[in-house]
């Protein structure tokens, strides 16, 4: 079970171009690193799509130099729109080096959410967020538990299931992901991407004829605005 890496940074550098950036630069942790260069390969294709500049790759910041790193970028090249970060965990040390440097919030998006995700929203430091993707664990025990119950053929394995990403542009979106997606509003049982009997759905045990692809297509399609429909009259 892994996640869209690629097809998350290629969407976020797809907003990024639809809220106007023309130019930006990249921060990257380990060059060489599959997770990070998959998702650079994201975004510079979506940058290469819509015509946006990157201006500067920076690469193997380590998290504690990353506001020297962004001042540096910033001053460099003062015309950029925004900066794409390949980790959010940059996040909070780019908008430390916007505010010691005294400019407005560039647009900024990043992977995986944090703590400080709704007080990054609320006041317009990050544009856009890529993370979500705790079913991966579901997935996993799922294929584990359906192999030994004996739902797979020989030849079906190696068994592979891609996670789709949720993606949070508003602190409207976060408020909807807190509550429909994690549960940590007062309905924590239903306020979850899958409810136990959407899972037993998925699990051989009680549906002898679900699927591989079952959860297959249900890892690749899960978005936000999937999870509020299926649980739209379920969540207090």
């Amino acid at each position: 079970v892994y996640e869209d890496e690629y097809g998350a940074c290629y969407q976020m550098g797809k907003t990024m171009a639809a809220n106007g950036a023309k130019s930006v630069a990249l921060m990257a942790s380990q060059h060489g690193d599959l997770t990070f260069e998959t998702r650079a390969e994201g975004y510079r294709k979506a940058f290469e799509e819509e015509g946006v500049e990157i201006v500067k790759e920076e690469w193997d910041v380590a998290v504690e130099k990353g506001t020297d790193v962004a001042t540096n970028l910033l001053t460099a090249y003062p015309e950029i729109d925004g900066i794409a970060l390949t980790g959010a965990k940059y996040a909070p040390y780019v908008i430390a080096a916007e505010e010691n440097l005294g400019i407005d919030f560039k647009m900024l998006t990043g992977v995986d959410f944090d703590n400080t995700l709704g007080k990054m929203l609320e006041e317009g430091s990050i544009t856009s967020i890529a993370g979500g993707h705790h079913s991966d664990p579901l997935f996993s025990l799922l294929l584990v538990y359906n192999t030994i119950n004996g739902a797979y053929e020989k030849e079906q394995f190696p068994l592979e299931v891609k996670n789709n990403m949720i993606f949070i542009n508003n602190l409207e979106d976060y408020e909807k992901y807190t509550k429909y997606m994690v549960g940590y509003n007062d309905d924590f049982e239903n306020g979850q991407s899958y409810n136990a009997e959407e899972i037993r759905n998925l699990s051989y045990k009680d549906n002898p004829d679900t699927t591989i692809e079952d959860i297959q297509n249900a890892a690749a399609t899960i978005t936000l605005e999937d999870v509020i429909e299926r649980h739209k009259d379920l969540v207090k």
